[in-house]
């Protein structure tokens, strides 16, 4: 964020940590500049020490806040509103602290209530660790007290993972409960209800599969059939259906795909080129539904399970079992966990 000085709010390391793999940090610095309505160099020493240029970037950021608001989509947009509040009040109350306002922002804003006000309980578990007025080794079963009370989970349905980071454990549990939500609306009938996010995972421990972007083109491939009235196909897309489908052919240039550039991490899948996919379907007459948003988080959840990669298969594995305990242990009301029955789903086993 440009203050390589300054401590990030405690549990959200591998949130960030996802997020910073395919972003350019020195346009993230800029930007965040831009919103306090302060230059770059006054950012990289830290917010504004002046009362009278502190209040000016403190005005700068609610004219953000409204516009970032009124860009939102109706769903989310009272979701945003009091997440950037949240920040606003904390920054005015104490310039000196961080506002632990992250998860909020973040994932807090994408689902339903529960979600969101789990991901607030979450942020003030890390407020109280940032205050010292809890200890860091009572992360672990903070997180899941914060699960039980936020009746996210039944008591005793989910152990303390000692042996796992607890920020760590509190992003697959707030994106367990995201999964949730979004496969709520996204699988309408027949009462059921399966992960979308756990296709991503590839769970083949200790011979390692395809990895967590070949699997999100798979899915984007998928979801962009489904929404076009289209019968999914019984095995894998090539890569000449996934550039006709997706992005509406192959390099102009006559140069090596994206999608092969893509998957083998030759080119970084950047948010721009999800979006450039979501306008391609978009612009596609044959497509009745809206999957930009529906994009986005599945490239969010790429790059996260894309950071536990790195980590090799054995990490990929502990991991998946995680957040399979998490999604086990929530439930959707009116609706019965079953995995999808066509035969294309089988190319992403073994999943989450």
């Amino acid at each position: 964020m440009g203050q390589p000085f300054a401590m990030a709010q405690p549990l959200t390391g591998w949130l960030l940590l996802s997020m910073s793999i395919w972003a350019d940090k020195r346009a993230l610095s800029a930007q965040v500049a831009d919103t306090l309505g302060i230059s770059q160099k006054t950012w990289e020493t830290g917010l504004p020490k002046r009362p009278e240029k502190f209040r000016r970037a403190m005005k700068s950021l609610d004219s953000h806040i409204e516009a970032a608001v009124g860009q939102s989509a109706p769903e989310c947009a009272a979701r945003r509103e009091r997440a950037l509040k949240r920040a606003l009040q904390s920054l005015s109350e104490d310039s000196t602290s961080l506002p632990c306002v992250f998860f909020h922002q973040t994932l807090g804003i994408a689902g339903g209530d529960a979600l969101e006000n789990l991901a607030i309980r979450i942020d003030e578990v890390s407020f109280g660790i940032l205050k010292h007025r809890r200890r860091q080794d009572e992360s672990p079963s903070l997180i899941v007290d914060a699960a039980v009370q936020m009746h996210a989970v039944p008591a005793g349905s989910v152990s303390v993972a000692s042996n796992l980071d607890p920020g760590l454990d509190a992003t697959l549990m707030l994106m367990a409960r995201l999964d949730r939500d979004i496969a709520e609306k996204i699988l309408r009938d027949d009462g059921k209800i399966s992960s979308l996010f756990g296709f991503l995972v590839d769970m083949s421990h200790p011979d390692s599969g395809h990895n967590a972007r070949h699997r999100l083109l798979d899915l984007y491939y998928a979801m962009a059939v489904i929404a076009s009235g289209r019968s999914l196909p019984e095995k894998a897309p090539s890569i000449r259906e996934l550039e006709d489908t997706l992005l509406g052919g192959p390099p102009a240039s006559g140069g090596q795909s994206w999608i092969v550039r893509w998957r083998t991490k030759g080119k970084r899948l950047l948010l721009e080129d999800v979006e450039t996919i979501s306008t391609h379907l978009a612009n596609t007459k044959s497509v009745s539904v809206d999957v930009d948003h529906l994009f986005r988080l599945l490239w969010l959840m790429a790059q996260f399970w894309e950071t536990i990669e790195v980590g090799g298969p054995q990490a990929v594995l502990r991991a998946g079992e995680r957040y399979r305990t998490w999604w086990n242990a929530m439930s959707s009301p009116g609706r019965k966990e079953s995995d999808p029955s066509h035969q294309y789903w089988k190319i992403f086993q073994p999943h989450t």
